[in-house]
């Protein structure tokens, strides 16, 4: 990240939570997996979701959330300028992010670099990833039918537990130590330990 990506720990948003799913819309990314989740989160409690990003699995996208009925509450806004990207994040209340190949995920990265809050299945490169309470972590289980479920309670334990403000926090700290200088200046030091 630039350190001019990095946002400042805020408050929940106020209204109707607003769950975020961007990236492609391709197989690894799960778009169908986020929105099967958005739908079992929905029959909770109020909400939305947008979507923003573009890919060749749109289609069927679109077709799950029709499936499901939840046309009325999920926006499919496509592809957006990166220079709007900020805003997305800065304006959701949790940010889905179930790809089940991923070495990391620069949308992970970026919405704790919003201070967004974020659920995303443990494993890969998220796993790895010692992001403290910023997000909800959901192991892969056996069964893979159960995914969305355990999505969507995960997002309603963020959404609901009263600790949005802290994992706010903790997105911003954790992802201070991902901008490039601090890179840079860690990779001088290897370098320099190795002469």
């Amino acid at each position: 990240l630039t350190p001019s990506w990095i946002g400042t720990a805020h408050t929940q948003p106020e209204g109707i939570p607003v769950v975020l799913y961007i990236g492609r819309l391709i197989a690894r990314k799960a778009p169908a997996l986020a929105v099967e989740a958005f739908a079992e989160l929905r029959r909770k409690m109020p909400a939305r979701m947008l979507i923003v990003g573009d890919g060749p699995l749109r289609g069927q996208v679109r077709s799950a959330i029709e499936r499901l009925g939840i046309s009325d509450d999920v926006e499919l806004r496509g592809q957006i300028p990166f220079g709007d990207v900020k805003s997305v994040y800065d304006s959701a209340s949790v940010l889905l992010f179930p790809s089940l190949r991923e070495s990391f995920g620069a949308p992970f990265i970026e919405g704790l670099g919003r201070g967004l809050p974020a659920v995303a299945l443990d494993h890969q490169g998220i796993h790895d990833a010692d992001v403290g309470e910023a997000a909800v972590k959901v192991p892969v289980p056996a069964d893979p039918r159960e995914l969305p479920g355990r999505l969507a309670t995960a997002m309603l334990t963020v959404l609901t537990d009263g600790e949005w403000q802290s994992r706010s926090a903790a997105g911003i700290k954790w992802a201070s130590d991902w901008i490039w200088p601090v890179k840079a200046a860690a990779a001088v030091e290897i370098g320099r330990a190795h002469v």
